[in-house]
Order: C-alpha cells, then sequence, then structure tokens
C-alpha cells in the first residue's frame, strides 16, 4: 500500500468518524435535556412539598439508635386578606324569576284538563294556576313561552287536581 493510498484512506476513516462524533454529540445533547426535564419533575418543586409529621405520632427512630435528633420547629404561617368588588346584580331577576324584560316577547299557553273541562260548572271550581316558563329560541331572537295549568278542585269531594305538563 502506499503512502498516497494510506492517506486518503485515513482521512476517509476521519471524516466517518467526525459525521460519527456529531451524531453521537445530537444524541448526547437530546439525551442530556430529558434527563434534565426527568430530573425537574422528580426532584422539582412540585415533589419537595413535605408532610410535617407530628413526633408524637410517628417515632422518632434516630431517638431509639441514641442519636439526638434536632428539634422540629413548626412552620411559619402567613395571614392574607383581600378585598373585592360586590356584583351588582339589581334588576337582573324579576319577581317570576326571568331575566328578561316585558319587552320580549311572550306567548301564553293556558292548558286546561280535558276531564276536568267535561264536568259541569257546579261540579268543578277554579282554585288557581300554575305558572312555568320555558325560553325559546327563533333565528335571531328569544321569546318566552309561558305555560298556565289550571287547579280544579273538586266540589263534590274537595279533590285538587291539576293540569298535567
Amino acid at each position: 500500500m502506499s503512502a498516497t493510498d494510506r492517506i486518503t484512506e485515513l482521512e476517509s476513516q476521519n471524516t466517518q468518524l467526525t459525521a460519527q462524533l456529531s451524531s453521537l454529540s445530537a444524541d448526547y445533547d437530546n439525551l442530556k435535556q430529558q434527563l434534565d426535564w426527568l430530573k425537574r419533575q422528580l426532584f422539582g418543586e412540585k415533589s419537595e412539598k413535605r408532610l410535617d409529621i407530628d413526633p408524637a405520632i410517628q417515632g422518632n427512630l434516630l431517638a431509639q439508635l441514641g442519636v439526638e435528633s434536632p428539634p422540629v420547629e413548626p412552620p411559619e404561617t402567613e395571614t392574607i386578606t383581600y378585598q373585592r368588588r360586590k356584583k351588582n346584580r339589581d334588576g337582573a331577576m324579576t319577581d317570576t324569576g326571568l331575566r328578561f324584560s316585558d319587552d320580549v316577547p311572550r306567548a301564553v299557553f293556558v292548558l286546561k284538563d280535558p276531564e276536568m273541562e267535561a264536568l259541569p260548572e257546579s261540579e268543578r271550581e277554579i282554585v288557581s294556576e300554575k305558572v312555568s316558563y320555558r325560553l325559546a329560541q327563533r333565528p335571531g331572537s328569544f321569546m318566552v313561552l309561558e305555560y298556565r295549568r289550571v287547579v280544579y278542585k273538586r266540589i263534590g269531594d274537595n279533590k285538587m287536581i291539576t293540569t298535567p305538563r
């Protein structure tokens, strides 16, 4: 083997080793970054929370071995006070529980019990109404649906009957 062939071969090996070194260096940096992240997860601030254990409950192992442990000081506490603005909801809800004003369109449905309506007026009496509200949405607007259910009292046996929903 001639000297020039040997030099060419060494230069080729040098190029390969340089490429391999840069690849291994990139892998090392990547693995080092992963290891640092894992260390932060395992030993970082999140894991440094300590439980304060009452020595009366947890026995002192060092005292049993004859070694004196340093006294445990209670942790310092800090009282934090703050003020916040009270939310003003005056006029937000009406006496009926709705949060809409009277300018919202309203559809009223009076529901009557067909069985009670079949009885003559002398045998039934309207005592009150139960009102429930639903919110309906039309494309681009809202409407309040008000359902009034009539409550009857049958005069013969004084039984109260409410129209089903």
